[in-house]
């Protein structure tokens, strides 16, 4: 079976807006046998689609995280090929067609108006939005937030936020300061925090990359938006470009620059282990940040996990010798992450 973006295909389009509005109801139960039909219908096209050389934008599908990773188009597809999957799984199935049948903008929108429930509408309008944007279609894509996205109740109303986020995050990835904070009264920064400041450290992050960490330091100080509590992400990149000596230069020589004991410790162990797997081992300071690390109060936490644990895993990956992986074994007190440090079962 050979496939086009056709009258055809656009019909078995058609069919899967119409299944997700089935499986929306509140009597689907009674739709069981047009539903596996339809289901049937549509699978058979996306396995077509799947055996094809793949022609679609290959930006991924659905809405993108704060770091910019969207699923890839074949992971979705394989994923929705299957006959199981609920109602999501139909609205995966619909933007697999899609995108892989070339489907554009304007006419993806008008298929997503044809979806009665609101949340599952506003999952493919996000999808037309990261579109857009990715296109470069801006102010398109601030439209369709404002006009398409429509109200969820049980989810505190008001959805257009989301849409503006997929623009709060392009601009982060841009490092585009101007048009960041230009979208960000949109974008309910009280809401969904967690999100908003990985935003903001993917920001500056990108900011340091392409312009310098003075750059990223100066917006820091300039939008009380970010502040002081941002400067760690500004070193942030020194990890990698860097050398372990230029960072703690920087952090000897730059007046102001206050990280304190957490950060500028989780900043020097991440480039100590960088240098070392580039081959750039000095046992002297290794020994200095093992000794700073067991000073920390072992009640910090970073994530789900204590904060001396991570640091003594970061370090016991790149020891000077099997000597040292064992003291930062033994140091660890976190099971998982002791396993990761076993030096019979570990790779360095």
């Amino acid at each position: 079976m050979v496939l086009q973006a056709d009258c055809g295909l656009r019909t078995t389009i058609a069919q899967c807006v119409e299944a997700i509005n089935l499986c929306c109801m509140p009597d689907a139960a009674g739709n069981e046998e047009h539903l596996a039909l339809l289901c049937s219908t549509v699978l058979e096209a996306i396995h077509a689609l799947l055996a094809q050389p793949y022609k679609g934008k290959g930006r991924g599908l659905g809405t993108s995280t704060p770091s910019g990773y969207r699923s890839p188009w074949e992971d979705v597809a394989r994923w929705a090929g299957r006959r199981d999957g609920g109602v999501l799984g139909w609205k995966d199935r619909l933007l697999v067609l899609l995108d892989g049948a070339q489907i554009e903008a304007d006419e993806m929108l008008g298929y997503a108006e044809h979806i009665r429930d609101p949340i599952l509408h506003n999952h493919v309008v996000l999808h037309v939005i990261e579109e857009l944007v990715a296109d470069g279609a801006f102010d398109h894509g601030r439209m369709v937030a404002a006009k398409h996205l429509r109200p969820v109740p049980s989810l505190d109303g008001d959805s257009r936020y989301q849409g503006y986020r997929v623009l709060l995050r392009h601009f982060a990835g841009q490092g585009d300061a101007e048009e960041f904070f230009a979208v960000w009264p949109q974008c309910a920064a009280g809401r969904d925090r967690h999100e908003i400041e990985l935003c903001k450290s993917r920001l500056i992050v990108t900011i340091s990359a392409r312009q310098g960490w003075e750059a990223a330091l100066a917006l820091c100080d300039k939008d009380r938006r970010l502040g002081r509590g941002y400067y760690g992400m500004a070193l942030r990149p020194l990890i990698e470009v860097g050398t372990y000596e230029t960072l703690r230069q920087v952090l000897r020589e730059t007046p102001g620059l206050e990280l304190g004991e957490q950060m500028e410790l989780s900043l020097l162990v991440h480039a100590y282990a960088a240098a070392a797997r580039r081959g750039q081992q000095d046992i002297g300071e290794f020994q200095i940040l093992f000794e700073r690390v067991s000073a920390l109060d072992p009640k910090i936490k970073a994530g789900d996990v204590r904060l001396r644990d991570s640091m003594f895993c970061e370090l016991g990956r790149i020891p000077p010798d099997i000597a040292w992986r064992k003291r930062c074994n033994a140091a660890t007190k976190n099971p998982a992450l002791r396993w990761k440090l076993d030096f019979r079962k570990a790779v360095p």
